[in-house]
């Protein structure tokens, strides 16, 4: 299990008193049609590296999870991979990824699972030990199946701010794509994404 330091306490006990402001009902309305995959996945690869990443994300994507009768999974520090991130959108109904982020990339710590070919068609960027920032394209390259997501978010910064993660994964099929195309700040960002 992962340790929880105080301030993700802090914002889990928040998370808890407004869990009223999101009933199951209103995101039964939300998430209705195909009755599909009811799991909701929250990837935080800054985990442990950066303070700023807390598990607000997770403890939102637990409250969707129960609301729709499925399971959160989460994937913390090396665990977010590429794979991994590429395995949720056949397995799971939303999707979250809390990272940095850039021109329409999002960054992960592990480079697991990335081939050659994906620096080479300039899907995956490595930015130092370990560190990549990926596109949509390199997420469809991994799929070892058809897309379930409905909804793919990135609480990053400028995750919009080229097409170059919103187009793939649209023609792909997931139905809504959200994302920031400036920088955000971690205040903000957790703000507007309940």
């Amino acid at each position: 299990a992962v340790p929880m330091p105080e301030a993700d306490r802090i914002a889990a006990e928040r998370e808890a008193d407004r869990a009223a402001d999101l009933s199951g009902e209103e995101t039964a309305v939300l998430m209705s049609g195909d009755a599909g995959s009811k799991d909701v996945a929250v990837f935080i690869p800054w985990w442990g590296e950066d303070s700023d990443f807390l598990l607000t994300t997770y403890y939102l994507g637990v409250q969707l999870a129960d609301a729709m009768g499925g399971i959160c999974k989460r994937y913390l520090g090396k665990e977010a991979t590429l794979d991994e991130l590429s395995n949720a959108l056949t397995t799971c109904r939303m999707v979250f990824i809390h990272t940095h982020g850039g021109d329409g990339t999002v960054t992960l710590l592990s480079d697991k699972g990335i081939t050659s070919q994906d620096y080479k068609d300039y899907h995956v960027t490595k930015s130092g030990s370990g560190i990549c920032s990926v596109d949509g394209q390199a997420i469809l390259n991994h799929l070892n199946g058809p897309v379930v997501t409905d909804y793919f978010s990135m609480n990053s910064c400028l995750g919009m701010a080229a097409e170059r993660m919103e187009a793939p994964l649209r023609e792909a099929g997931v139905k809504a794509v959200f994302g920031f195309s400036q920088s955000v700040t971690f205040a903000y960002d957790i703000t507007y994404t309940r």
